[in-house]
């Protein structure tokens, strides 16, 4: 088992899968407990690994990567890949300048990229009794579409993004639109002339 370095409270199974193979997990009683000290109920689980067709994935080539001061050495950087609400479900490595995610569920997804100075593999938001500043993260203002069996190669220049700009489908709390015209109250009550005159009541005589 592996910590998912995700997803709080979540493990993976580290093991060479198959495709199209079908798998069988079983945990016996009390092998999981809780702090308030419930046990887990004995329970078996099935899965289908799916084709090898119907997966996608995607290569992407890192460039303009900042280096630590006048050494030449790179910083260290991870990709996530995240779905449309902007949560992260994918996280790799950039090895060499390259960020690689295989076996992707055929899927529209966002990315970014955060500048791991400190190389423990998650986003710090810095500390300002030691005067470190949080460490920066970068956005592919597009889309990654990935396809069944299919293999996407891009470029990412990420000295040409801004920090922290986001795509405006991943602003939450994105702009009004269209501002509505205050009424003016003191010209409405304003008396109007009228172009049209009204006619004269005529009494009929009998």
């Amino acid at each position: 088992l592996s910590e998912d370095p995700l997803l709080a409270m979540t493990y993976n199974i580290i093991r060479p899968f198959k495709y199209e193979e079908r798998y069988r997990l079983t945990i016996d009683s009390a092998m999981l407990c809780g702090v308030y000290g419930h046990c887990n109920n004995s329970m078996t689980v099935g899965m289908t690994v799916k084709g090898e067709k119907d997966y996608g994935h995607l290569i992407v080539a890192v460039q303009g990567l900042p280096v630590y001061g006048d050494s030449g050495r790179v910083i260290p950087a991870f990709m996530e890949l995240l779905n449309s609400s902007g949560a992260p479900v994918a996280k790799t490595v950039v090895e060499n300048g390259v960020a690689t995610f295989r076996d992707m569920n055929p899927e529209k997804y966002y990315a970014r990229i955060i500048l791991d100075r400190n190389g423990n593999g998650m986003w710090d938001a810095g500390s300002y009794e030691k005067k470190l500043q949080p460490e920066q993260v970068f956005y592919f203002m597009l889309q990654f579409e990935i396809r069944q069996n299919w293999k996407i190669e891009e470029m990412w220049d990420i000295s040409k993004s801004k920090p922290g700009e986001k795509p405006y489908e991943l602003i939450k709390n994105k702009p009004k639109e269209d501002i509505k015209k205050k009424r003016d109250y003191r010209e409405e009550s304003k008396p109007r002339r009228s172009n049209s005159s009204t006619p004269g009541i005529r009494g009929l005589g009998i």
